[in-house]
């Protein structure tokens, strides 16, 4: 008797485990994408969040450092608005921007431009007066000319002092 050669080379018991494991596969390749995709973008976020509420704790306390700043150059500004402070008297000037420096201990040094670009200033360092011409120095020239021609006052991009060898934030309002 002649063999008979089956079309089918593989038993059906072979081919339907084959069929079974390739859609078990198929069915944890894309559960495995699809999470691995979200666990990614997840991550993403969740690292953007962080770094989000660093910088703005950062931000937050440089306000606050610089915030005491601000406030204790409003002192003199405003005895000087109210005329309870004398600019011509270079000894009650003195007195001013010297207490106006002891109650900052973030700031190294406090000065008070007159519109001729002359500067009277305090350090912390020695605490005496020391009176400059900074006519000479570009960037306080434009300052001045920026606030003459309008531009608004107020806490500008620091400027650095050949003087001072360090960047000086600056209030810019002419008085």
């Amino acid at each position: 008797m002649r063999q008979r050669i089956s079309p089918r080379y593989f038993s059906l018991s072979t081919l339907l485990a084959i069929s079974f494991g390739g859609l078990m596969l198929l069915a944890v390749d894309s559960v495995l994408v699809v999470s691995l995709a979200g666990a990614g973008r997840n991550t993403g976020e969740l690292l953007a969040d962080k770094a989000d509420l660093i910088l703005s704790s950062i931000e937050q306390r440089v306000r606050q450092h610089l915030g005491l700043v601000v406030a204790q150059a409003e002192y003199p500004r405003i005895s000087i608005d109210r005329g309870q402070l004398d600019i011509k008297d270079a000894g009650a000037l003195e007195t001013a921007l010297r207490s106006a420096l002891a109650a900052t201990p973030q700031v190294t040094g406090i000065g008070f431009i007159r519109s001729d670009l002359e500067v009277e200033r305090v350090e912390r360092r020695d605490g005496r007066l020391i009176i400059e011409d900074w006519s000479g120095q570009p960037e306080i020239i434009k300052l001045f000319e920026d606030v003459r021609a309008g531009k608004a006052a107020g806490w500008r991009d620091p400027i650095f002092g050949r003087l001072l060898h360090l960047h000086v934030p600056t209030d810019r309002r002419v008085r």
